[in-house]
């Protein structure tokens, strides 16, 4: 790069200032102009050195600038890096320590899954079991209903024979009664008969046995004229018809201590053994009446 110098203009006039000398002699002249260009070339010399050396200068510190730099923005970045490496390896130690936490909880819910697992095989044995006992109930409870049924009619049976065997001691009570009876007639015609003569006197047991047969008369007296009795008491007439089978068979009496005998809430017909659901009081005409 050459930085020519003007050479200045001598022949130039200016109004402001004095006049220019004379222009020197022909050689002279020459000898300034070569002077210059000397002066010139000089210092195109000096500043191309000076510019070389400005250049070399401003390239070392741009290269020591670049070399700062780039130490600089290396150890940024290795800086950087290990804070990365550190923050990775930190977040890699957290995260094994989230895997390892992770494989203890499933460790721990396999435990617990396995121990619910027997829990509800023990919980289904259970079931099963309850559920077999309560069919086991189910069938005594049907077998007890059938056996309460049949005891129910045992009861029913039980409770007629019962009353059957009530009505016999009443009427053995009043066999008893009729027998004695009996015998005080016996008696009373023994003393008579004591008091007439010899040839009309009967012995007492023959007396006796006819007085029991009176006695034996009077009570079959009913039966013998074909009117209907009892069938539990066999000494009075009956006086209910029994709903639904219709038989005519009760008396009053026996109809009550039948109905309050029983340990169920119905009375079985005495004949056919029907439950009976209602009764109908009857009057029973015969040729006497």
């Amino acid at each position: 790069m050459s930085h020519k110098r003007v050479r200045p203009d001598w022949d130039s006039s200016d109004d402001s200032s004095e006049a220019p000398p004379p222009p020197p002699p022909r050689k002279r002249v020459a000898t300034l102009d070569e002077e210059w260009d000397a002066l010139d070339e000089a210092l195109d010399a000096g500043l191309t050195a000076t510019v070389a050396a400005w250049k070399r200068n401003a390239r070392e510190v741009v290269k020591a600038k670049a070399v700062g730099l780039a130490h600089a923005l290396a150890t940024d970045r290795a800086f950087q890096a290990e804070a990365s490496a550190a923050a990775a390896r930190s977040e890699r130690d957290s995260l094994q320590d989230e895997l390892a936490n992770e494989r203890k909880r499933r460790t721990r819910l396999a435990g617990e899954l396995a121990e619910m697992t027997k829990r509800l095989s023990s919980v289904e044995e259970t079931l099963e079991r309850v559920r077999t006992q309560v069919n086991d109930a189910y069938s005594d409870c049907e077998f007890a209903e059938v056996r309460a049924r049949e005891l129910q009619s045992e009861l029913g049976a039980a409770t007629t024979k019962l009353a059957f065997a009530e009505a016999s001691a009443r009427r053995l009570v009043r066999a008893d009664a009729l027998l004695a009876a009996a015998e005080k007639r016996a008696d009373a015609a023994e003393k008579k008969l004591a008091a007439r003569p010899a040839t009309g006197v009967r012995t007492r047991g023959a007396a006796a046995a006819a007085a029991a047969a009176a006695a034996s008369g009077s009570a079959s007296s009913d039966s013998g004229s074909g009117r209907p009795l009892c069938t539990v008491c066999l000494t009075s007439a009956p006086e209910l018809a029994l709903r639904p089978c219709g038989h005519v068979c009760v008396c009053s009496d026996c109809y009550e201590e039948m109905d309050t005998g029983s340990s169920s809430s119905s009375v079985a017909c005495p004949i056919c053994r029907a439950t009976v659901t209602s009764t109908l009081k009857v009057f029973v005409c015969t040729g006497s009446e």
